[in-house]
């Protein structure tokens, strides 16, 4: 995953795991020809964390997969620059003493 994150130049990040698994016996296949939307092979995952696959029949192992969605990653630059003040020499060249001291004199 972290090879792929790079690809054109543009960073990604995983967003979704999504894990499809038929795991149907095969007395149930019947059963699921009759009302598929009764079950549900896919599970997402917000995170990597481990994954248990579970045995299904040897005709679907091979539809069984994982699929990993990127997005883009967002380049939001923050200007984190310091506003440098410059003192000028020529304004500070008396200290507050001296300038009393002047006026004294």
């Amino acid at each position: 995953m972290k090879r792929h994150s790079n690809h054109n130049n543009k960073r990604y990040n995983v967003s979704n795991l999504l894990k499809y698994n038929i795991d149907i016996f095969p007395e149930d296949i019947y059963k699921f020809l009759e009302n598929p939307k009764r079950y549900n092979f896919i599970e997402q995952y917000d995170r990597v964390k481990d994954m248990i696959w579970r045995n299904t029949i040897n005709l679907f192992q091979d539809m069984n997969s994982l699929y990993i969605v990127y997005n883009e990653k967002n380049h939001t630059r923050k200007n984190h620059t310091r506003k440098r003040i410059f003192i000028r020499k020529d304004i500070r060249k008396d200290t507050r003493k001296n300038k009393t001291r002047k006026k004294l004199i």
